[in-house]
């Protein structure tokens, strides 16, 4: 039996998905799984996620793969990256723990450019490559530094110029933040997307109509391609969390929230309107209500435990298990199953498996 091969693809901004960045990286994990002989059988993708601050490893793909060794993914299989870089670029320190975690489970890391691998065993033999790890850390590191200082500078001249004197349509901001999935800003202004701004406004009709998250969903991945802010090459649906976030933004009416160096800054006539306030605010009132299901009944609903705090993964893709409602038999019972099947974004070898919530919740305590 072959040694499996998993490839982590990752790049930092959602506009390297247009250029070569993304089939560079899978055409080089192909090279590697056929050099050494290695059967390539997953890949984990973060597009459009930044690791100089780690959020790859915390939140990620790169994090539901730290998850998934010793489960899904064998001790002993190898990880492809193109570069060191590619796992991260925070500080020195973290970016060795992170590194030195990996290769202490039992993963043998390979880089594309030069080929290069570590391993416990190679590192233990050859303290140099410690060494030479750690150089390639703080390259990187103190390249996006420098990057994230210069891209600082660019977006406060264009805060403060849109702050002093606001334009129609404004100045779009690229250096920091993501601009709203459903504007254009091809053209360095912030623009109505010819496909995706209608969208959205259905989207907030549907709601209006008194449509659920479930229903619209369905309804967008029925009718729609997602844009690419929302989607990446390998899953092509819309995201559950993002139809669910999008009622609880002010880009709905406008507004552009942004933070410089730990200072946030809110600049209003940034993005082209999608609905007046008053429709905004009662949307969002009544989202809340819904959620919290307020109404005459006395009897408190069970709060989950373990939900929403990333604790419970799925052994099968290692996604989050998340809280949802009992079946029908059973509707005063929460269950927790795969946030993959939930959210219908991703696959999942088992999607209808779930766990009875009270049950799961006092095994784990029991632990304790």
């Amino acid at each position: 039996m072959k040694t499996k091969l998993y490839s982590y693809i990752r790049f930092s901004s959602m506009r390297q998905s247009d250029g070569s960045s993304y089939e560079r990286q899978i055409r080089m994990a192909r090279e590697i799984a056929a050099k050494y002989d290695l059967e390539l059988v997953n890949d984990y993708q973060d597009l459009g996620v930044s690791a100089f601050k780690g959020a790859n490893s915390k939140t990620g793909a790169l994090s539901r793969f730290l998850d998934a060794i010793g489960r899904s993914v064998p001790v002993g299989s190898w990880l492809f990256i193109e570069n060191l870089d590619r796992l991260s670029r925070a500080d020195i320190v973290s970016a060795q723990e992170l590194f030195l975690s990996i290769i202490r489970r039992g993963i043998t890391i390979v880089t594309g450019m030069d080929n290069k691998i570590y391993s416990l065993d190679t590192v233990t033999a050859n303290p140099m490559d410690l060494m030479f790890s750690i150089l390639l850390f703080i390259r990187g590191n103190e390249e996006s530094q420098t990057k994230r200082n210069r891209t600082n500078s660019s977006a406060l001249i264009k805060i403060k110029s849109h702050q002093e004197n606001p334009q129609n349509p404004a100045v779009a901001i690229e250096e920091v933040g993501k601009n709203m999935w459903w504007t254009d800003t091809t053209s360095g202004y912030v623009l109505p997307h010819p496909t995706y701004f209608p969208v959205v406004q259905e989207i907030v009709e549907l709601r209006k109509n008194g449509r659920s998250t479930a229903e619209i969903l369905d309804h967008l991945n029925e009718t729609y391609a997602p844009p690419p802010a929302v989607s990446n090459k390998k899953h092509s649906k819309w995201s559950r969390a993002m139809v669910e976030r999008l009622f609880h933004t002010r880009a709905l009416i406008g507004i552009k929230e942004v933070s410089v160096d730990g200072v946030n800054y809110e600049l209003k006539d940034y993005y082209p309107r999608v609905i007046d306030d008053a429709t905004f605010y009662h949307l969002k009132k009544n989202i809340g209500a819904r959620a919290w299901n307020f109404g005459d009944k006395e009897e408190a609903k069970p709060i989950p435990l373990l939900s929403g705090i990333g604790l419970l993964k799925c052994d099968h893709c290692g996604c989050a298990m998340v809280k949802v409602k009992g079946t029908n038999k059973r509707s005063d019972q929460y269950r927790y199953t795969c946030d993959a099947t939930r959210s219908r974004r991703l696959d999942c070898e088992h999607p209808n498996w779930s766990f009875r919530g009270d049950q799961l919740e006092k095994a784990v305590l029991q632990l304790l």
